[in-house]
């Protein structure tokens, strides 16, 4: 949880790559990554146990990455969220800020591209330099 409190999501979209990175790590560490991509399912006329179960499990823990989201956003992007789904939330912030996200990795790529091991410089250093900017285009 102090790691998301570094990374609140800032406005002018320029860091939301990283927000949306260390959210998903948090996520998946207490196997909540996948409410960001299923909506909360529709109950049917009279569900079966297992679907009402399923389905407050879903609610749940829907409502709690939420709040973690909401929690992590500056108060400008979060006045706009409050009263929305984990699924909702990301599928907006993923539209609004998607071309922010392709400028950001078109920089990587560019810099991935023009990265050259100097003459004299360890091999050690470069690979990780050059892990370093896959693993940002891997978010």
């Amino acid at each position: 949880m102090p790691i998301l409190n570094r990374e609140k999501l800032k406005e002018d979209r320029s860091n939301y790559l990283d927000w949306i990175r260390i959210l998903r790590i948090t996520l998946r560490y207490g196997n909540k990554e996948y409410v960001l991509g299923e909506d909360v399912p529709i109950l049917g006329e009279n569900p079966a146990p297992e679907e009402v179960t399923a389905y407050n499990k879903h609610y749940d823990e829907s409502t709690k990455v939420a709040c973690l989201m909401l929690a992590t956003m500056s108060s400008g992007l979060h006045k706009n969220f409050e009263t929305w789904g984990a699924f909702d939330i990301n599928q907006q912030l993923e539209e609004k800020f998607q071309e922010q996200a392709r400028q950001e990795r078109f920089e990587i790529v560019k810099s991935l591209m023009a990265c050259k091991l100097q003459e004299g410089a360890y091999v050690c250093t470069y690979i990780q330099k050059m892990k370093w900017y896959i693993d940002r285009l891997g978010t």
